[in-house]
This record gives structure tokens, sequence and C-alpha cells, in this order.
């Protein structure tokens, strides 16, 4: 064909359903004379396809059709057949009900949000409001970080959103009060409302003060109306509903109340969860505040359930997320121990965040009891998250295949291990040509000592070994001889990159298709950080999306991940709450914004100290037209577009220092979205870059 004039078709933006490809079919012996089965095939380029055909052709009709790739019914567009003529042609073909329309949206957690009357925290009303703004800007998804309750000390430390009390309770810091009737004490309705007025002042989130603001005011609410909410049909039918977690829940409250902290195991009484606990504190004189707990949980969830009735009606998905993990304070502890490894801690290993790896404080799954009862606590949890959102987020799911366990009592991510794992024997180490002496007897308490070692033995196989993930840095790997070092280097790469990747792949299939089948949500995953070769498949296998960040590629050869070549089935997004901004990442990172302006900008030059707004709607531009099915931003990124309504704090930005596990998470919007409603600008700018990337909802 090359020797001949061709006709170069080409399809700009078209996204089909995971597992379909385009094709084109026409008149013609060239062209197959409608036999599908001799369709000529289009070639993809991320989001656009196309194919040079023989001028010859000019003149013949033809359709578009989608096959599927796995062989059945081909699917033919509707409408008219297209005429070729001996131009280019760039078409869009008719297909609609094999299209997975791409979609755009925003990312922010409640708490930073601004608006009027909030109290100086993002709250359901808030969300509300944030909702009707994306709507109004052609977006589809809005995306929230964890609303669980999270509190543990009573201090600002709770602010963590994923170190979570309870699985199932939302956070009373989230209610709307301006959707509650005002308080019949009308000295103190408005007391409160001077002192929410002053915090909204604030250009950071004060937790405490906001929580105790929130939380006075529920517990006059409650006064006022508990005992008529109480008889209604509907908070019975909520009570009943939620009768796997509720009763526990409260009852721990009460006595965490009562007993002043949360190490229910150093309680004087009930240090587990037992079924007569509820009866035990009504006779003691916690009635009232068992009432009060479950009544808070009420109010909230049906303000919950309001916000996404509403974000229905007007065509808004609405994105929650699952935390890997809960608080070793939380009720889950108290009435499921028996689900957890209690000596281990969660965490990361060393990584793009934390080059000393990441401690959660976690406790890890024991999945094999989890998994006992046909996993109910997860079936539950989920049917639950499902009552309020669309979509989920799977918070590390590299935790639903193996987890990065530290043992207690040690603190550094360095001094981990998989779990699950399969350690090496000490035949195997040997049969490696690996000769140093392998540690014996106690661990020691020093954690400094401990990151020396070369091979960390397992703790509950005798003579079994797992590698120190650092250990090619230790002062022990230098004093190797050679033959030993070649040995260790081979065992430590096969360990960590490939050992596993079957063996946790059989593990994970059950707990996913948990996760997928528990409700109708949209399944998301977080896959950053150190992955299975199979990952991807597997995602793809149980329709989970995976996440594209383009400054972590999933590819270890390159700097920055192709956004042009996204799999459809992915979320696209420059930075996620645990990165620096867009702007900041610029500002902070000289070396990469310097490759990045050259290398994927294709800019000459040296790249301006600080990005113009031109600049970050160019690179937003560039991931809105990724073939990924959502492009989901954070509000930063979105807001940087536009001087008008960008924050003049850059470095205030950032949501989460994950090297810092004492990280205040108090970022507050600079502007309030009332404001965003009223810059007509702001908006035709985003409508304008939906617009010409297809992801504008019309």
């Amino acid at each position: 064909m090359s020797s001949e004039k061709v006709i170069s078709v080409k399809v700009a933006r078209f996204v089909p359903r995971e597992g379909w490809h385009l094709a084109l079919v026409g008149s013609g012996e060239r062209l197959g004379r409608w036999n599908p089965d001799s369709a000529i095939p289009l070639q993809r380029h991320g989001n656009a396809w196309s194919v040079e055909l023989p001028e010859t052709c000019a003149g013949a009709e033809y359709k578009y059709i989608l096959r599927p790739s796995l062989g059945g019914t081909p699917q033919w567009e509707d409408g008219a057949n297209r005429v070729l003529t001996d131009e280019e042609h760039e078409d869009q073909p008719h297909l609609p009900s094999l299209m997975e329309r791409r979609k755009a949206g925003v990312a922010v957690p409640v708490f930073s949000l601004r608006s009027e009357g909030n109290w100086g925290v993002g709250d359901l009303g808030s969300l509300r409001k944030l909702i009707h703004w994306a709507a109004e800007v052609g977006m589809e998804v809005v995306q929230v970080l964890p609303m669980n309750d999270t509190r543990c000390t009573g201090t600002w430390q709770d602010s963590y959103p994923y170190n979570a009390m309870s699985a199932f309770a939302l956070h009373p810091l989230y209610v709307d009060i301006t959707a509650l009737k005002p308080l019949r004490k009308k000295r103190l309705h408005n007391l409160l409302e001077v002192k929410g007025q002053l915090l909204d002042q604030k250009p950071t989130v004060d937790y405490e003060k906001a929580l105790g603001l929130k939380e006075q005011y529920l517990r006059a609410y409650y006064e006022q109306l508990g005992a008529a909410t109480a008889d209604t049909p509907d908070y019975q039918d909520f009570t009943a509903r939620e009768a796997y977690w509720l009763p526990a829940y409260a009852a721990y409250r009460c006595l965490m109340n009562k007993n002043g902290h949360t190490r229910h195991w150093e309680w004087p009484e009930f240090q587990v969860w037992q079924p007569e606990v509820t009866d035990w504190l009504m006779e003691n004189g916690w009635a009232d505040e068992l009432a009060y707990e479950i009544f808070v949980q009420y109010v909230l969830y049906r303000q919950m359930q309001d916000v996404r009735q509403e974000a229905r009606r007007l065509g808004i998905l609405l994105k929650g997320d699952l935390p890997i993990g809960v608080s070793p304070m939380s009720v889950e502890l108290w009435q499921h121990p028996e689900y957890f490894h209690k000596e281990g801690q969660a965490g990361a290993p060393p990584d793009y965040f934390s080059a000393d790896g990441q401690n959660w404080g976690f406790p890890t799954y024991h999945w094999e009891h989890l998994l006992q009862d046909g996993g109910r606590w997860w079936k539950e949890r989920l049917r639950l998250m499902g009552c309020c959102f669309d979509a989920f987020r799977i918070d590390h799911v590299l935790g639903f295949f193996r987890i990065w366990e530290i043992p207690r009592p040690y603190s550094s991510g360095m001094v981990g291990h998989f779990r699950p794992a399969l350690p090496y024997s000490e035949q195997e180490i040997r049969d490696a040509g690996y000769g140093a002496e392998l540690p014996r007897g106690a661990w020691p308490e020093e954690e400094g000592k401990l990151k020396e070692w070369l091979f960390f033995p397992d703790e509950t196989q005798e003579g079994a070994y797992h590698p120190n993930i650092g250990g090619q840095r230790t002062e022990n790997y230098r004093r190797l001889s050679e033959s030993d070092r070649e040995a260790y280097d081979r065992l430590h790469q096969e360990f960590f990159y490939h050992r596993h990747d079957d063996f946790w792949a059989a593990g994970a299939q059950e707990k996913l298709q948990l996760l997928t089948t528990a409700s109708s949500m949209t399944a998301c995953a977080e896959d950053l950080g150190m992955l299975p070769s199979n990952m991807r498949s597997i995602l793809q296998h149980w329709g989970i999306m995976s996440l594209e960040v383009e400054t972590m590629p999933k590819q270890g050869w390159t700097r920055f991940a192709r956004v042009e070549e996204n799999p459809e089935l992915s979320v696209d997004t420059i930075t996620t709450h645990d990165m620096p901004p867009l702007r900041l990442w610029w500002k902070q990172n000289r070396e990469a914004a310097e490759a990045y302006y050259g290398e994927v900008l294709q800019r000459e030059g040296v790249p301006p100290e600080e990005m113009r707004p031109e600049l970050c709607a160019e690179i937003v531009k560039k991931h809105l037209n990724s073939p990924s099915r959502w492009c989901i931003l954070a509000i930063q990124d979105w807001t940087a577009i536009d001087e008008t309504v960008s924050s003049k704090n850059v470095e205030g930005e950032q949501i989460n220092h994950p090297e810092n596990p004492c990280h205040y998470w108090c970022y507050r919007m600079e502007q309030p979205i009332e404001l965003l409603e009223k810059q007509d600008a702001f908006k035709r700018k985003i409508l304008l870059l939906l617009s010409e990337s297809g992801r504008l909802v019309y």
C-alpha cells in the first residue's frame, strides 16, 4: 500500500468498552464486501484510531463496527452508510451503546472545602455546593477522602482520615449544621454560630475547635429532637438495618468516654465486645449516651444520602474512599479481634514518598478468619458505603495481594516484610551461592542494629528468611565477599520482584471478587508502589480501574508515564493527596521540571521558576485528552489554570506529607465555593477544556 496514494481515515476520540476493537467495513473487495470477518482494523493510538486505505477505494460506502476481542457478534454503527472521498476523513462513529464515555471530575477532601456557614471545616453542606459547581462546569465525578469517624485521641491527631476508629461510622465533623433545625436555645445557637463564623476566617482547619463546636450543637440538637426522632419509622429502619455495627459502635463510644481513652485492652471491664455490654451500660446510667451516639449517626447518614440523591439528580457520580486499615484503637479491634494480626503494623517499603518506608500503625488483617464467614465484615462495610457513593477508591489495593508488615515494637518501614510471603529456606540461600553467616537468636532491641541485618528470620517458620529490602545499603553488605554480594543481589531481586507474583495473585482473587460484587459501586484502585507484574491484568479481569499518575510511571525505565497510552480502564490524575499539587511539584523539583519541560512538553530553553496558569492549563488539557475513562484532578490543579481563583500560598496546598506520620491534615481551599460559582471566566475555561477533550456533558 505504501507505493500508491492513500486516503487517511482517523477517529479523534473514541473509547469503546473494554474488550472491543474498532474496524471499518464497506463495499468493494478492499473494504471486505460488507463481511465483518473481512473488516479492516483501525490502529489505536491512545484514544485516537487511524487507518490508511488505497485511493482506489474513493467512492466506496463504509461503516464502522466494533468487534469483540474474544470472538462473538460484532456491533454495527447506526445511521446511513458513509462515503469515502479522496480527502482525509475524521469521523466520530455512531456506536453510543458500546462507548464508555470519558468523564472528568474533581477530587478534594470534604474537610478542605470552604463555604459559607460551615464553621471552619468543610461538611456535607459544602459537599452539596461543590456538586452543584461541578455540574455547572460539565464535570461528572466528585471524589472525596474517607469520612469515617477517627476520634481516638480527642486531639488534632485525629485529623488523619485514614486512621478510622470505626470502619462504618461517619465523623460528626461533617454534619451540616445549616440543614438542621435551629436550636430552641437561641442564646446557645447564636453563640455557637458566632464562634463558627470566627473559625471560618482561619486559613486552615482548626480540627479541635471545629469539632468541639459541632459536638456541642449536636448534643443540644439531640436534647431538642432525639426522643421524637427515635419514634419515627425511618429512624427505626436505620437502626434495624445497621444492627451489624451500630450497637457495638455506640457502646464503644460510651466506654471510651467512661474510661477516658480508647485503649480498650486496658479497660477494667469489657476489654472485648460482648452482647450484654449494652444492657450493662443502660443499667449503669449510660442509656442516654447510647441513644445520642446512634442519633448522631442517623443524622449524618440521612444527610449523606440526601447529598447523594442530589448528586444523582445533577448527573454527578460520588466517589468515596475505602481505607485499607483501621486504627489499633478502633471498635473493629474490640468487636472482631480475630480478624486482625495485632503483633504487626501495616505500612509501605521505601518508595517515592519516603526513603525510610512508612508505618501506618494499622494492625494487619487475618484474612483466613475474615473469609471464614464469606467476608461478611467486608460485605457489610461495602453495602453501607454503597448507600452513599456510586464509586469507591480501594486505598492501597496492594494490601489485597500482600501487605508490608512491620513487627511491633519497631517503627521503621525498613525493617518490614511481606505478609503473606514465601521466605527462603536456608537451603535455598546456600544453593544460590550465599555463604555468609545468617542471623540466629533473638531480634535486637535497637532498630538501628536490625536495619543492618541482611536477612530477617521469619517469625513463624524456623529456618526461613526474608531478605532486608534495604540490605544493599548496609555496612554488612559492603563487607561481604564479591561472590556473596552477587548471590545476595540475585536473591534480593528474585524475592522482591518475581518470586511472589503468582502466589499473591492466587490469594487476591477471592478478595477482589468480594470487593467488586458486594455492591453496585464502580471499583477504582490506588495501585501505586511496588506492583506485582500481573496486577494490571488481574485488576482488568475484575473490572477495577487502575490509577495513572504521570510522575509515577509503572514502567521502571522511564521518568514520566506516557499519558496518551493510559489504559482505557483507568483513572488519570496529575497528583494525589499524598503529593504536592502541580504548581508546588514544579517549584520543588526543578530537575524533574526541566526534564518534563523538554521531554514531555517539547519546549526549548529553561522552564519558568513558577508555573503560569497558561502552562497549567496546557498540562490539564493533556490529561483530559488521555484515553482514561475518568480524569479526576485535585481542586488545587483545577484552580491553578486561572490566577483569579488560584491560591497565593502554593506551599500550603499540599494535603498530606506521607513521610511525616504526625502530619496535621488541615488544608482548606483559599476561595469559598460560592466565589468559584461567580467566576464565569474560570468556568468557561473548564467548559472549553472539557469540550475540546470530548469529556463535556451535553
